[in-house]
């Protein structure tokens, strides 16, 4: 994952627990996440990832309303992932299928002495 692609999954991570975060909830919740956020811009490098990773996780799981935010995050973000897989995984088996029954590849395979 490059630095990029992990500071916008962690920022939808943040952005996405403060809207599962009640309307009521405290401003030094609200504060604290947009701490975190300013802290991102920061982090370069992998151990400061790792640090800051532990710190988020830390903040989420030290209050229970905000265990229960991102656990709401994580389970709609969860629910199209592992459809996605599925559908993936299926496709890989249709394709595999009509590799195994493909003459050419099975002569193929046999030569390089592969298993059916």
């Amino acid at each position: 994952m490059t630095s990029s692609e992990w500071e916008d999954l962690i920022e939808d991570i943040i952005d996405g627990v403060e809207q599962e975060v009640h309307r009521t909830a405290r401003i030094d919740i609200k504060s604290s996440l947009n701490a975190f956020r300013t802290r991102l811009k920061e982090v370069r490098t992998i151990q400061k990832r790792r640090h800051f990773e532990q710190d988020l996780e830390a903040f989420l799981e030290s209050k229970r309303f905000l265990r229960g935010a991102a656990e709401r995050y994580v389970c709609k973000k969860m629910t199209p992932a592992l459809e996605a897989a599925t559908a993936a995984i299926n496709r890989a088996n249709t394709i595999l299928a009509k590799a195994k029954t493909s003459e050419g590849c099975l002569k193929a395979a046999n030569r390089k002495g592969i298993d059916d």
